[in-house]
């Protein structure tokens, strides 16, 4: 296949940025595209492809509110925006495309001063903060929702709407439909969540033993937790499987009749796609709460349940599990609703935008 040139993708911070730019830069590759990936310390260590990619880190510095702390931050941007110049001539893109995250910031900017098309890439509900800063000087902003919150009005024109893309392990599972009728999939994104090895075994251990004697537990915890949480799990004779990583997320989460999970923008996306049913507890620390307006949407869709941090005890996880797997009925109907606002077809049609735009270029400079 003829090589068309190359795409720069940038994409730092969690885990939520990085997987849909992985994405992309696989179907991109299938369509004879060289590519490389920008990324910053905390990214690259998602960042793991074996297409030949190349991969190079941008420095960054982690938010803090002192005055020392802004002036590394402003240090460290100045830094990696000389970086992603020299870089940026170097490679002379055809265009650059921007996940969010520490290291858009600068690419961007590099790639408006030097004439190269870009993208924004937008997960969420709510226009992240480095999106919004970056908004006027990109030719598009592809979204994974309707309506974002945060684009103004003189940027309309510029949004295409493409939904989040997921890795094609996920895709493969679609439509898999022997789930386990009492297996559950417990996620705390990229880091695990403490809370959830507080709080979800004594929920279960509130449950009817009719319930809680076939439940299967699957859950992600993070390493100084999980002898702890398998303590408990002891305590009340469920079968539980735990690990700080799960290698086969995408088959777990095809059979699991329920997940519980926070509400990052790429889980959703694997539960939407997949067409399963979600707990959803909103990271409460989360950029402008972006993972409440996240959970919100799978929640007015009928797709999930959404119950804050501060409302998630024992007794409210309790009472919603045995509504859930009292009734085939409600998981099922969940499951279809969540199917009906997956977009599996998302990392084909930011390729799409991609190749599009590549062909008619229209920027905004500095």
């Amino acid at each position: 296949m003829k090589k068309r040139g190359l795409i720069l993708i940038v994409a730092g911070g969690t885990g939520g940025h990085v997987f849909p730019a992985i994405a992309l830069n696989t179907e991109l590759r299938d369509r004879g595209w060289k590519t490389s990936i920008i990324t910053d310390a905390r990214g690259q260590r998602f960042t793991k492809v074996e297409n030949g990619t190349q991969i190079y880190q941008l420095t960054s510095a982690r938010p803090g509110g002192t005055i020392i702390s802004g002036l590394k931050r402003s240090l460290f941007l100045g830094i990696s925006f000389i970086k992603a110049i020299i870089l940026i001539k170097q490679l002379n893109p055809s265009l650059v495309i921007g996940f969010g995250g520490s290291a858009t910031i600068p690419s961007i900017f590099a790639a408006t001063l030097l004439g190269h098309p870009s993208i924004l890439h937008e997960q969420n509900s709510i226009l992240g903060r480095a999106n919004r800063l970056l908004a006027k000087y990109v030719d598009l902003i592809a979204v994974a929702y309707p309506n974002v919150l945060g684009i103004q009005p003189r940027h309309q024109s510029k949004i295409v709407m493409t939904g989040n893309p997921v890795r094609a392990e996920i895709r493969a599972v679609a439509y898999k439909k022997e789930t386990n009728s009492k297996q559950i999939l417990v996620l705390g994104g990229s880091q695990g969540a403490q809370i959830f090895g507080q709080v979800i075994p004594k929920a279960i251990k509130l449950l009817p033993k009719d319930i809680s004697n076939k439940i299967v537990i699957y859950q992600q915890c993070r390493d100084e937790d999980i002898e702890n949480v398998k303590a408990e799990y002891a305590k009340i004779a469920v079968i539980s499987n735990l690990s700080t990583f799960f290698s086969n997320i995408p088959e777990l989460m095809a059979t699991s009749c329920l997940i519980i999970s926070r509400a990052g923008a790429s889980t959703i996306a694997e539960l939407n796609v997949i067409g399963r049913p979600a707990i959803l507890v909103p990271y409460p620390s989360a950029m402008d709460d972006h993972q409440t307006a996240n959970a919100l949407n799978m929640t007015r869709c009928g797709a999930g349940w959404m119950i804050p941090q501060k409302e998630f005890g024992p007794i409210a996880l309790a009472e919603r599990l045995a509504a859930c797997l009292s009734s085939s009925n409600i998981l099922q109907s969940a499951s279809i609703s969540s199917a009906k606002i997956g977009q599996p077809n998302a990392t084909q049609k930011l390729a799409e935008a991609i190749e599009n735009l590549c062909g008619s270029p229209t920027r905004t400079t500095l």
